[in-house]
């Protein structure tokens, strides 16, 4: 264990760090057809979504902490190292599980993704990532077959609005339209 000076601070850093590293890695990794976390952490692809993810939600973490930039990255290099590590076999199933509540507006990808807009850093990655998550359906996840068919019943404005608190006209409402299809 490690005192913190800043507890709400390092919370912040947890979720919207490590947390959104692991849904960006997480839902990416289910598109493209990986059955483990740390074969998605190693795509290229991924990774660099990941890192793009880490450096957003990072800079803004910065912002509002006052945390040395230098130990952001650290902190998030850490992360991701760990995700890459194939020593440890974790199904993406269990890392994506329950978009409904990882899609919520405080929640790992919205949470960042706003903190984003609030000092007017564009969250271009984290918006790659909600939509990745947005179209995370395996038939054995109760909560995403329940946003499957919301999203099919609703539509992605009223998904956006009700479960993400996102307005589907907002500049991060745009960008997830725009990589959602």
């Amino acid at each position: 264990l490690q005192p913190v000076s800043n507890f709400q601070g390092g919370l912040e850093r947890k979720l919207y760090t490590y947390n959104a590293a692991n849904a960006a890695i997480a839902y990416a990794g289910f598109l493209k057809g990986y059955a483990l976390l740390a074969d998605a952490a190693n795509d290229p692809q991924i990774l660099a979504l990941a890192r793009g993810v880490c450096a957003e939600a990072g800079a803004a973490l910065v912002r509002r902490h006052g945390f040395d930039p230098d130990e952001q990255r650290a902190f998030a290099e850490g992360c991701l190292a760990k995700y890459q590590d194939r020593a440890i076999v974790d199904p993406i199933e269990r890392n994506a599980r329950d978009p409904l509540r990882k899609l919520g507006r405080y929640d790992r990808l919205v949470g960042p993704a706003c903190l984003c807009l609030e000092y007017e850093i564009a969250p271009e990655h984290l918006a790659t990532a909600i939509a990745a998550a947005l179209h995370y359906h395996p038939a054995a996840d109760p909560a995403a077959q329940r946003l499957q068919q919301r999203l099919q019943c609703e539509g992605l404005p009223e998904v956006l609005k009700d479960v993400c608190g996102i307005e589907p006209a907002s500049s991060l409402g745009e960008k997830i339209g725009a990589r959602y299809p």
